[in-house]
């Protein structure tokens, strides 16, 4: 199996995952920038470090899959793989419905967050941002819908707003 069928198999998530490390790439590179770059880059450059990390790890991992399935398929001797037949099927056939879903979904989710950040306070609108995000994305566990954000929230606004003393925005709950 040469090269390009493999990474045309990668998928979508892929295209996802380097759309956020290019953000996440640009926003370090701005940051640097800035006059007080060592206390700028204090709280970036480790996110930025385990997102780079991350990313080149989950590229190769899929990319391993994606061999290792195709090496199946000529060991048994199969004309087709049907491990990776959706994803072939979804590359020629256009966008996933359940990827388009989850995207728009993820998109109003944020839209919203930013719009109402200042209004409801980081607490509250955080809460209900990952909630509901989580939710539509499919979680049906109560801890992972429910405990999660609260658990997310609470460590972040320790972190932020006690231990470092930055001021976010004051809503409904803090």
């Amino acid at each position: 199996m040469g090269l390009m069928p493999t990474i045309k198999k990668i998928g979508f998530e892929i295209a996802v995952l380097l759309l956020i490390f290019g953000y996440s790439a640009h926003y370090y590179f701005e940051v640097a920038a800035l006059p007080s770059r060592k206390i700028n880059l204090l709280l970036i450059q480790p996110v930025f470090f385990v997102i780079a990390f991350a990313t080149i790890a989950l590229i190769f991992i899929k990319i391993r899959e994606v061999l290792k399935s195709s090496a199946q398929r000529k060991s048994l001797g199969l004309s087709h793989d049907n491990s990776g037949q959706h994803i072939v099927e979804t590359i020629k056939g256009g966008i996933d419905r359940a990827f388009l879903k989850n995207g728009l979904a993820f998109a109003f989710c944020t839209l919203t967050y930013v719009l109402v950040f200042e209004r409801l306070g980081f607490v509250t609108s955080s809460l209900l941002y990952l909630t509901v995000l989580i939710f539509l994305l499919g979680s049906r566990s109560l801890w992972v819908t429910i405990f999660l954000p609260i658990i997310v929230v609470a460590f972040l606004y320790i972190t932020m707003a006690v231990m470092l003393r930055f001021s976010l925005p004051e809503g409904l709950l803090f």
